[in-house]
């Protein structure tokens, strides 16, 4: 990975449960007297209930005030056919199991945050601009961006 010479790029290899690694790592590159964004695409479907909804809160109470969260999450109540893929894909590899949440399950992971406007939608909804092309199908992703209060 490369950065230009103004900015500074790092990696941390760590489970999105261990916040404490996840955090130790980040402020190696991070400065935490500033906000800063966390960005959970997709990670958060492979970690299974009830430790999912501790991952946020756990990564976020280590952030100064003003910092974000953005999640994206494979949604089980926007469209039945992401279901069978992941039933399929949980019976091939059962030691990293996806777990598909509904809308309401998927706010709960950012609870106590602000959302930003416009919340919690399906992920091809989040600000299109006027003239973006629309899609034919609904794209079975939550997508949310909050701030920290």
């Amino acid at each position: 990975m490369k950065s230009a010479p103004e900015g500074a790029v790092g990696y941390v290899d760590a489970d999105v449960r261990d916040s404490a690694a996840i955090i130790a790592g980040a402020l190696e590159t991070l400065d935490f007297s500033q906000p800063v964004a966390i960005l959970l695409l997709f990670t958060l479907a492979y970690v299974e209930d009830p430790e999912a909804a501790a991952v946020v809160p756990s990564l976020m109470a280590a952030l100064p005030s003003g910092s974000y969260a953005a999640i994206y999450h494979l949604a089980s109540d926007l469209g039945p056919a992401l279901e069978e893929a992941v039933r399929q894909w949980n019976t091939m590899m059962p030691a990293q199991p996806l777990t598909l949440r509904p809308a309401a399950r998927v706010a709960g992971l950012a609870a106590g945050l602000d959302p930003v406007p416009p919340g919690l939608v399906p992920v091809t909804d989040w600000r299109p601009a006027a003239d973006d092309p629309g899609f034919e199908h609904v794209i079975p992703v939550h997508a949310i961006v909050a701030r920290k209060p």
